[in-house]
């Protein structure tokens, strides 16, 4: 799932500006480099380089002050330079160089989230943005990197300041012995159940800041400079005007974070898709019929609005607002016979971490005495995809992708049914909520159609009553 987000990249520098080489090119000994000449994300990205090794240990925010001074003399006097408050160009390059050989992979950018007020740099290399719930913006693992990151924006006095973090470290089974608390900010590090875990928060008039980063204990000790380093580049900015982000009135900051890094095993998973700005989704009935709780990507809270069993439609609202990154546009029509479509799912419950995306055809046949309502198709299906949205060639959601329970055994051999977009209009509008039709312009390229067929799907789980409870959603 993509919940809402600027961001920018924010590059890593490989040497001097052009300007600054000139300056001193033809003399033996190099001048000191012009700070004027870099912007904030290059000197951030300056200050991240020396904060790894332990040089420099104050914000990671582009702004140069004693500290970075400081940094830069403890640098310099550690590869046996005399101690300066500048660099020259071919100090700078050295200390570059070093840093992108070890970390250069990881890929790091500037994360610019304007709803929660938040900026950071995140390495997007071994995370991708997964959600945005206040207080948290989350980001999920991806190429195997076992590493979860969890971004804070709260208000909030001192006192809640101090309570945040006794939650903090009761969630995550550390001790006081293990963090340090000031007026101003907290920090702890524990390694349990088999991951390693570190958070930096940061208070000041009435705000609170921070990350929180896991990563599995069988990667080693090694790196965790990196990840504390990238903690404190998380700045607080002012959010949007009107934002309710920093202020959530549901469970407790510690508990929802708890629930991102350690998710409860949900009963059965499937599909669906968002259907307007708010966070409304929606999936099959079939599915979403029965469960005691059902959540959108295991950790968002919904409750079912409405049901259409004749269309096997549910409508989802979470409990919190959302900010989906890319909502449905409904298509005007099916898909002709013979006509390529995209369906975008979870085949495999998330266990992948991300959609799975699958080229199809529309068939000429339809579903046997539910012409008005739905439409077969050929694609390779699994169980998790059904409630998925089916893409048309211009990027729009032609039809949610039917679980073969709902279709039963009027569905032909090699065949899948889909709700039809006709269906899914009517019921969106009945329900009251605001459209976002899709047009007929220019077909997109294959490279946008797989993009936004795996961009408009939802993870939706459920868990299903204990035996003698009842089905509260």
């Amino acid at each position: 799932m993509q919940i809402a987000l600027l961001a920018f990249i924010v590059p890593i520098l490989c040497g001097a500006p052009a300007s600054a080489q000139n300056s001193t090119a033809g003399n033996e000994q190099a001048d000191a480099l012009d700070w004027s000449i870099y912007t904030p994300s290059q000197l951030a990205s300056i200050q991240l380089a020396l904060s790894v090794d332990g040089y420099y240990t104050g914000d990671i925010d582009g702004v140069t002050g004693s500290q970075t001074r400081n940094g830069i003399r403890s640098y310099l006097t550690s590869i046996g330079e005399p101690p300066a408050d500048e660099l020259t160009e071919a100090q700078l390059n050295v200390l570059l160089d070093d840093f992108n050989q070890r970390y250069g992979s990881s890929g790091i950018a500037g994360f610019h989230h304007r709803i929660a007020g938040l900026h950071a740099l995140i390495p997007t290399a071994l995370v991708a943005f997964d959600g945005a719930m206040g207080p948290f913006v989350t980001f999920r693992s991806i190429n195997q990197s076992g590493i979860r990151i969890a971004l804070m924006s709260l208000e909030g006095d001192q006192e809640d300041f101090g309570a945040l973090y006794q939650s903090l470290l009761a969630e995550f089974k550390a001790d006081a012995r293990q963090g340090m608390l000031s007026p101003t900010e907290f920090s702890f590090s524990n390694g349990a159940d088999g991951k390693f875990t570190y958070a930096r928060a940061r208070y000041r008039f009435g705000r609170i800041w921070g990350m929180l980063v896991q990563r599995p204990l069988a990667q080693g000790p090694e790196g965790m400079n990196f990840f504390r380093a990238l903690a404190r580049s998380v700045t607080a900015i002012q959010p949007e005007e009107g934002s309710q982000f920093s202020k959530p009135a549901d469970a407790s900051p510690a508990t929802k974070l708890q629930q991102h890094f350690f998710p409860a095993k949900p009963d059965r998973s499937f599909s669906g898709f968002f259907v307007d700005d708010q966070g409304t989704a929606v999936t099959s009935a079939n599915l979403a019929s029965g469960c005691s709780s059902l959540r959108i990507d295991n950790r968002y809270e919904v409750s079912v609005l409405a049901l259409d069993t004749a269309a096997d439609l549910a409508l989802l609202a979470p409990r919190q607002r959302l900010y989906p990154f890319r909502s449905a546009r409904i298509s005007n029509r099916a898909p002709p016979a013979n006509a390529q479509v995209w369906l975008g799912g979870f085949s495999h419950g998330g266990l992948l971490g991300q959609p799975t995306v699958s080229v199809g055809r529309a068939s000429s046949s339809q579903l046997e005495g539910d012409e008005t309502l739905s439409f077969l198709l050929e694609v390779d299906a699994m169980e998790g995809d059904a409630g998925g949205p089916i893409v048309d060639r211009f990027g729009n959601v032609a039809g949610m992708l039917l679980p073969r329970s709902a279709a039963g055994s009027k569905l032909p051999q090699g065949m899948e049914a889909a709700t039809n977009a006709d269906a899914i209009r009517r019921f969106l509008r009945t329900h009251d909520i605001a459209l976002g039709e899709g047009g007929f312009g220019i077909p997109m390229t294959g490279d946008e159609l797989f993009r936004a067929a795996s961009e408009i799907p939802l993870l939706i789980t459920c868990r299903l009553p204990e035996a003698g409870g009842e089905d509260d959603t």
